[in-house]
C-alpha cells in the first residue's frame, strides 16, 4: 500500500529537535514487538525511509506521524512522546587492591563477573609497558562502539555481516606522577551489503554520540570508518 506523504510533513510538535531518547524509545518499541521497518511502515502508512530517520533521530516527526505511530503501538501520543524511559538499573562491580609496600608497588584489578583479573603497576601504566586502566577503557569502548554501530545499521534497515572496531586511548603524561586522558580514536570497519561508503561514514560518525562509554567520557573522540565488501 502506498504511504501518505502528508503524514510526513515536518510540523514541529514542540519546536525542538527529536531527542536521542525519543529515537531510542521508538527503536525499543519496535524491537519489543519484533517488527521489521517494513511492517511498521505498513502499520502506520509512513514510508520505510521516514520511519528509519525518526528512529535515528534525524527527523522531527509531524503530529499526524506521531498519531499514526501511537496507534500502531497501542499508545496515546502523550505516552509516546513522554521521555521518561521505563528502565531498570544494572550494576557492575570491580575491586582494586594496591600493595604500596612491595619492592615494585603494584595492584590487582578484579571484575565482579570474574572475567577480568589483571595486575597493574605504576611504571607499567606510565611507560605503556603493561596493562592499565586505560587499556580497559579501550576494550570497553571497542565493544560498546561495535554494538552501537550494529544498532544504527539495523535501525537503518541494513543487515551487517561483520563489524570490527579498534580503539586507541591516548593519555598525556606530564611527569612521573601525573597524567590525563587526552583523546580516544575509534576505527570502525564493517561489511554491510547494499550500503554506500558515504552513508556508512555518515552513520559511523553517530557512534560517539550513541556509545554508552563515549557518553561517560569528557574527552575528544575521533571516528574513522571503512566499509568493506
Amino acid at each position: 500500500m502506498a504511504h501518505d506523504d502528508t503524514l510526513e510533513q515536518e510540523v514541529a510538535v514542540t519546536g525542538e529537535p527529536v531527542t536521542d531518547r525519543f529515537a531510542a524509545k521508538l527503536r525499543a518499541l519496535r524491537a519489543q514487538r519484533e517488527w521489521s521497518l517494513s511492517r511498521l511502515a505498513a502499520a502506520t502508512d509512513l514510508s520505510k525511509a521516514y520511519v528509519s530517520r525518526l528512529e535515528l533521530g534525524e527527523r522531527q516527526p509531524s503530529l499526524p506521524a506521531l498519531v499514526a505511530l501511537a496507534r500502531a503501538y497501542g499508545l496515546s501520543v502523550g505516552d509516546l512522546v513522554d521521555e521518561e524511559p521505563a528502565s531498570s538499573n544494572i550494576t557492575r562491580t570491580g575491586s582494586f587492591d594496591w600493595n604500596a609496600d612491595a619492592a615494585t608497588p603494584h595492584g590487582r584489578l578484579v571484575g565482579g563477573s570474574g572475567a577480568l583479573d589483571a595486575d597493574f603497576s605504576f611504571d607499567g601504566r606510565m611507560l605503556a609497558e603493561g596493562s592499565s586502566p586505560e587499556e580497559m577503557v579501550a576494550c570497553a569502548q571497542a565493544a560498546c562502539a561495535a554494538m552501537s554501530l550494529n544498532t544504527l545499521l539495523t535501525t537503518a534497515g541494513y543487515e551487517p555481516r561483520a563489524i570490527g572496531t579498534r580503539v586507541s586511548v591516548t593519555m598525556e603524561v606530564f611527569d612521573s606522577s601525573a597524567a590525563t586522558l587526552q583523546s580516544i580514536d575509534i576505527e570502525l570497519q564493517a561489511d554491510v551489503p547494499g550500503m554506500s561508503s558515504t552513508e556508512f561514514g555518515q552513520l559511523a560518525q553517530r557512534v560517539a554520540r550513541n556509545s554508552t562509554i563515549a557518553k561517560a567520557l569528557a574527552v575528544d573522540i575521533h571516528i574513522a570508518s571503512t566499509l568493506v565488501a
